[in-house]
């Protein structure tokens, strides 16, 4: 892997760490219009930046009128949430309105990210469950998909299932893409994962919120942005202090893709560490260096918090700094 050296963590005059990395700034038509690192032929996952491309079955398979679903509800299927009550809330409701119960989820059991839902656990000796699982909403949408076509929902993640093989076509479509760029894995909520070259792999989201048919899903992100995450989570973050100019969706292992429909681009960021503090610090800079968020968004006090450029330590005491070193 060409990577290129992204970020330096610095403790006086000695550096600690360092975060490696690639970056691509794409238009709709695969164009490269700048990138860090030689990743022409990297290939990656999309991991959870996928969830809103795995929401557009909900609305062709008419599931979203069918069940009379609304903007927050198909924000938690796009969503990589944290477990919050307001999270839970909405997965149970859709749950609800297609005659399915959490015993439906084949997405697994984790830990709630959110500390307040971990610690009501605790607190009442209960255990998580699938519901918890930040990928309940995506697998919940899946549910609603299967429901709307009559399919069956006891082997929806399977790479033979209709859905599984209507995702492919999806992702082929979306991004332009042959049967040997396209790999294909399991996520680690079970679901098949999709990866291609990384210069792609803002292309087909940057489609998806430029399309007039899944306009809808465009709506639940811009409307709803501490849902797609959380609080304190970067993408949530960054769509809350644009106030929906800008649309993003973070990824495991490092990931997050950043699409500015506006000017009709998408930037993808690959940290190869999977640190989630380089990821933050990297993208809210390449934001900056390419003018996305006004000096006003940069200065909110979340976008503040994710981009802290210094080390202190236990007294407070300033002992170090994270320094940058790339440009876009």
């Amino acid at each position: 892997m060409k990577s290129e050296l992204l970020l330096k963590i610095k403790r006086g005059r000695i550096t600690e760490r360092e975060h490696s990395g690639f970056l691509s700034l794409t238009d709709e038509n695969n164009k490269v219009l700048s990138q860090v690192g030689d990743c022409e032929n990297i290939s990656f996952f999309l991991r959870s930046c996928s969830k809103p491309i795995q929401a557009i079955p909900v609305l062709s398979t008419g599931a979203f009128d069918r069940f009379k679903l609304t903007l927050p509800e198909l924000a938690v299927i796009c969503a990589s949430h944290t477990a919050s009550k307001e999270h839970l809330t909405l997965v149970k409701s859709i749950l609800k309105k297609i005659g399915l119960g959490e015993n439906n989820l084949q997405c697994g059991i984790h830990e709630p990210i959110d500390i307040e839902t971990r610690n009501y656990l605790i607190k009442n000796n209960l255990q998580a469950s699938p519901i918890h699982n930040n990928c309940s909403g995506k697998h919940t949408g899946m549910l609603a998909s299967c429901m709307a076509k009559e399919w069956n929902v006891e082997n929806y993640l399977d790479f033979n299932h209709p859905l599984q093989k209507e995702y492919i076509e999806i992702i082929k479509n979306l991004y332009k893409i042959s049967n040997n760029e396209l790999s294909l894995g399991i996520d680690g909520c079970g679901a098949p994962v999709f990866g291609m070259p990384f210069y792609k792999i803002g292309t087909g989201l940057l489609k998806l919120f430029l399309a007039p048919e899944t306009e809808l899903i465009k709506q639940a992100f811009m409307q709803n942005p501490i849902l797609i995450g959380g609080k304190g989570r970067l993408d949530s973050e960054i769509i809350k202090a644009s106030h929906g100019k800008l649309i993003a969706k973070v990824g495991a292992e490092g990931l997050c893709i950043v699409i500015n429909p506006e000017k009709k681009q998408a930037l993808a960021v690959k940290i190869l560490d999977a640190n989630m503090q380089a990821r933050s610090i990297t993208v809210i800079e390449a934001l900056k260096q390419l003018g996305w968020l006004s000096q006003k968004e940069l200065n909110s006090p979340e976008i503040c918090s994710l981009y802290d450029l210094s080390i202190k330590n236990c007294n407070n005491v300033l002992v170090g700094k994270k320094e940058i070193v790339f440009h876009l």
